[in-house]
């Protein structure tokens, strides 16, 4: 096959290079070559090779005869690179080369010249060969890893990155992934959205881990967490339960984004009142991650200007991996492992502009599911635990029964509280009678004890008197409470409905915003590498 008519990559090399075919597998055929000497000291010299490319993009001169072993691929497809290096005709090596393994000449290559600064070098032919299949349902090798990287900082031109781009367009992760694992990745830190469904995400299976192929070190764990609901369509509005538990995480971020919930914390124990705002803040930040993103253009730096070594690990160890220099590493993530892992705020710009070109559509449809839950009418009734008591609330006022019921609960608490321990007053009272019973049919004596009981008792008895009191007071201070705070969460509800309105056209103006993001998207092919 001619890889001339890849129609991922325009041509970008000069016409003289040879074009590498498919065909063959690569890695295997290499070990299977039998080669003439013994070719450790080429493994050794091509290691320090691609280390000083990597470092200051100088190449370093072979040593007499390391380029003489026959029959294998590296040897050949290091003479190509010194010669590319230094503008010459590098026909007749890459032709031994690629007969010998083409697939890992053209990883070498594409790898090599881009940590030295010369990406713009290579044919259109080799990364289409180098790179290979991606898919949703197999695991990203390191060696694609590492191209993909080099890409997005520019090492190929424009060109590079749009034969990405073009590559995870056709795997198609964007139908693969559902929004609410893209929101976690790109707004961080949220507490699941509620939902009437969840629905089950694709995640990399042990036989997808065991399949992929030895390389360079990548990246750690790249599966996120077992994805939360997303916010699909408004909820419908029904009176509140409390059985519906809102998360404490939840709570405080409603209380912090709403006024009028912070005005009356109970209120947003409520999710039919937390989740439009919950939602909301959401979204506000994911335009704002979304700007970020859209927003930072890493400067173009070419060879000359290049203040130091290339910046990442990934292709220099696929390369020592490459050459049999170095132990290899740990197999490769998941396709959509890996763009989650670009999205999030800790990620390298490049990488994250080419994550969020993929993610734009799916971004978008999240983005309209956000705003759509902001538009919810606020409940016509709640129900919202006042002082430990269930009220039914309403716009004009609380239910006058639910308040009954909660007033009568607090003065049942309050001579619960009373009656234990009302045995230790009233059995001592019957002291003084026996002592002055006994006064008359034994001794006088025992009507001094009465009188000092009877005093001891009258102490008791005015000492429950006044708890009494004290509790009376306390009863009709939580009843008067209960009736304040109710008064109160019926006006901060009217204030909850203004809010509700401003929310919504606030929404609307963040998902105008937003989609206008995601329509100009980041400028993925305009900084490169010369």
């Amino acid at each position: 096959m001619d890889l001339t008519a890849n129609p991922d990559l325009p041509r970008t090399a000069d016409a003289a290079h040879p074009q590498l075919r498919d065909g063959e597998s690569p890695g295997p055929i290499a070990e299977s070559q039998e080669h003439d000497g013994d070719p450790s000291e080429l493994r050794r010299y091509a290691e320090a090779l691609v280390t000083q490319l990597a470092s200051d993009g100088t190449a370093l001169p072979a040593p007499p005869n390391v380029l003489d072993a026959h029959g294998y691929w590296l040897a050949p497809a290091t003479e190509a690179l010194l010669l590319i290096l230094s503008g010459e005709d590098a026909l007749d090596p890459l032709a031994r080369a690629a007969q010998l393994d083409q697939g890992s000449t053209a990883l070498f290559l594409c790898l090599s010249l881009a940590v030295s600064g010369h990406g713009g070098r290579i044919h259109a032919s080799w990364l289409g060969t180098a790179f290979g299949e991606l898919t949703t349902d197999r695991p990203v090798t390191p060696g694609q890893r590492a191209l993909w990287m080099a890409a997005a900082r520019g090492a190929y031109g424009p060109a590079g990155k749009i034969f990405v781009l073009r590559k995870l367009d056709a795997a198609g992760v964007s139908s693969a992934t559902e929004p609410d694992r893209w929101l976690t990745a790109l707004v961080a830190g949220d507490p699941p959205l509620p939902s009437a469904t969840s629905p089950s995400h694709p995640s990399s299976s042990p036989e997808d881990a065991a399949s992929s192929p030895a390389g360079a070190v990548t990246p750690p764990d790249l599966e996120v967490s077992p994805p939360e609901p997303a916010v699909s369509s408004p909820p419908e509005i029904a009176t509140s339960s409390l059985k519906d538990v809102t998360p404490p995480e939840a709570v405080a971020q409603a209380l912090e984004a709403s006024p009028a919930l912070s005005a009356l914390p109970a209120l947003a124990e409520v999710p039919q009142l937390t989740l439009p705002v919950r939602a909301a803040a959401r979204l506000s930040r994911l335009l704002e991650r979304c700007a970020e993103i859209t927003a930072a253009r890493p400067a173009a730096t070419s060879p000359s200007e290049r203040p130091g070594p290339w910046p990442d690990t990934e292709p220099l160890n696929v390369l020592r991996a490459l050459v049999g220099s170095g132990e290899p590493g740990p197999t490769g993530g998941s396709l959509v492992g890996h763009l989650l892992q670009d999205v999030r705020s800790s990620s390298d710009p490049h990488l994250a502009a080419i994550a969020f070109h993929v993610a734009a559509p799916v971004v978008r449809a999240a983005a309209e599911d956000l705003a759509e839950a902001t538009r919810v009418t606020p409940p016509e009734e709640i129900t919202v635990p006042i002082l430990g008591h269930d009220v039914i609330l309403r716009p004009e006022g609380a239910d006058q029964a639910s308040l009954t019921v909660a007033e009568a609960r607090i003065r049942a608490e309050g001579a619960a509280r009373l009656s234990s321990g009302r045995w230790l007053v009233y059995a001592p009272a019957l002291l003084p009678i026996v002592a002055v019973v006994l006064a008359f049919m034994v001794s006088e004596v025992f009507a001094v004890a009465g009188l000092l009981l009877g005093g001891v008792v009258g102490y008791i008895l005015w000492r429950r008197s006044v708890r009494e009191q004290a509790e009376a007071r306390r009863v009709e201070a939580e009843v008067g409470e209960l009736r304040q705070q109710a008064e109160a969460a019926m006006w901060a509800l009217h204030d909850y409905a203004r809010e509700a309105t401003e929310r919504a056209e606030k929404a609307a103006e963040d998902l105008g915003a937003l989609t206008r993001l995601l329509r100009r998207g980041p400028a993925v092919a305009n900084d490169h590498r010369s």
